[in-house]
């Protein structure tokens, strides 16, 4: 249950699983770890600093163009979530920080 509530704090929840496999297919070009495209999923990340924070040491693997493109592919295909990041930070905190 408490990995359900998780995820519906987070931009995930606004995804299809149609979606999700489209973006995973659109960045199986660029080397990204498992890891980092499941906080993709989970963050969306819709700047060049939000990706930076997800990616290892992202400017040694990818150039300028491969950054722009990556956040270009999740930007068109995963849905915005309808709260800002500052309150699903919130609602996450509230519930597993106490």
């Amino acid at each position: 249950m408490r990995i359900s509530n998780y995820f519906n704090s987070t931009p995930i929840k606004y995804q299809t699983p149609e979606q999700i496999n489209e973006t995973l297919k659109s960045l199986s070009k660029f080397s990204l770890t498992k890891a980092e495209k499941l906080q993709i999923l989970n963050i969306r990340p819709n700047k060049e600093v939000d990706l930076y924070l997800i990616i290892e040491e992202p400017e040694e693997r990818f150039s300028k163009d491969q950054i722009a493109e990556i956040l270009t592919i999740v930007n068109s295909i995963l849905i915005a979530p309808e709260t800002e990041p500052e309150e699903i930070e919130e609602n996450y905190d509230d519930e597993y920080m106490d």
